[in-house]
């Protein structure tokens, strides 16, 4: 599951929920121009991108070149192209049935997150990061609400290498 967007509440869920559901989480960089985003989308094979209103644009100029999305979601506001999905985050979430997976039953090295680099001398280059890399990170989500960085939207996702 791909995520087009600012730090934002939405994202930090995804960084849990996406793990939970067995998926994989690919925080994309929205300074990133459409030629690098349509490549990571399709050599990441994602398959859902959620995106927020201002990246509307920018996305509707490569959707047709990505092979492997099958649907578009919007994070905030009510759909208006017809290729976005009628379905919005906040609607999956109410939706959902409420699941809960069992944390012993997580494989620790299984991957549970993407990250691109930005192709400044090449393509953009993924890195896998697997479950055991955050294993601490999911036993204490509420130190995240009290960080001084939680309210500013220039704050960048996290990259965190061993």
């Amino acid at each position: 599951m791909a995520f087009l967007s600012l730090n934002c509440h939405r994202l930090l869920e995804a960084y849990y929920g996406v793990l939970e559901a067995s998926g994989v989480l690919l925080p994309l960089n929205h300074r990133l121009a459409a030629p690098e985003l349509t490549y990571i989308l399709n050599d990441s094979e994602a398959a859902v991108l959620f995106l927020e209103e201002e990246f509307v644009g920018l996305v509707d100029s490569f959707r047709r070149d990505l092979r492997t999305v099958r649907s578009f979601h919007k994070l905030d506001g009510t759909p208006q192209a017809d290729w976005l999905s009628d379905q919005t985050y906040e609607q999956m979430l109410v939706s959902a049935t409420p699941y809960r997976e069992e944390l012993m039953a997580f494989d620790e090295n299984s991957v549970a997150e993407m990250f691109y680099t930005s192709g400044t001398s090449a393509r953009p280059k993924g890195r896998d990061a697997h479950a055991s890399e955050r294993v601490p990170a999911r036993h204490e989500p509420r130190c995240v609400s009290s960080h001084p960085l939680r309210e500013r939207a220039d704050a960048h996702h996290p990259v965190v290498s061993r």
